[in-house]
């Protein structure tokens, strides 16, 4: 052992997330009420908080949380799993036309008068193509042009400009799903893919 490591006692074993149990680092988790949870969790909660401080909730009041929403993903599942294996549910939904210096010329076109639809991915992923809107028991097609991760504090127009992910989107995660204008759209939605 050097100097360093028995000065501060040497290496400690990471602590885990009481949600999940993933280990926790010093800089990916964060302070409750009561206790610290991993980033991972925080971004699942927060997503389904909304504006709501996740610092002045304790640790039961977030498995609470999530628990919820993993029952309502469940029923989802057992409705329309079948049918359509994977899904994603619509948080809410809104109009975009990004600017081709933002974007590129062939995004641009791609997405001119498209619909940014956040939501969270409950079951398998999502990819570019055909999808099936499914509104009060009716469903309808659409075109994916585009997925990408949500990250908190960003809106769906710097994402898209950033241009960073490529890819799919699985399950568990909340993202923005890029549709073509004539999708119609709105929050709520189911969208499947079989």
């Amino acid at each position: 052992m050097g100097f360093l490591s028995n000065l501060f006692g040497g290496k400690k074993p990471k602590e885990t997330c009481p949600i999940c149990g993933q280990p926790m680092g010093f800089f990916s988790k964060t302070e409750l009420t009561d206790g610290a949870i991993c980033d991972s969790c925080v971004a699942r909660a927060q997503s389904l908080i909304g504006n709501r401080l996740i610092a002045e909730m304790s640790i039961d009041a977030v498995k609470s949380v999530i628990a919820e929403e993993e029952e309502v993903n469940a029923k989802l599942v057992a409705a329309f799993g079948s049918e359509y294996p994977n899904l994603f549910k619509t948080e809410f939904a809104h109009p975009i036309s990004p600017k081709a210096t933002d974007v590129g010329i062939a995004r641009a076109k791609l997405m001119k008068n498209a619909v940014a639809a956040k939501g969270t991915v409950v079951s398998g992923s999502f990819d570019k193509g055909t999808v099936t809107v499914i509104r009060h028991g009716t469903t309808f097609e659409a075109e994916l042009c585009e997925t990408a991760p949500f990250t908190e504090g960003e809106d769906v127009e710097s994402t898209l400009a950033a241009h960073l992910y490529k890819g799919a989107v699985g399950a568990g995660k909340t993202a923005w799903l890029i549709l073509n204008g004539e999708s119609g759209v709105t929050s709520g939605d189911l969208i499947g893919t079989k």
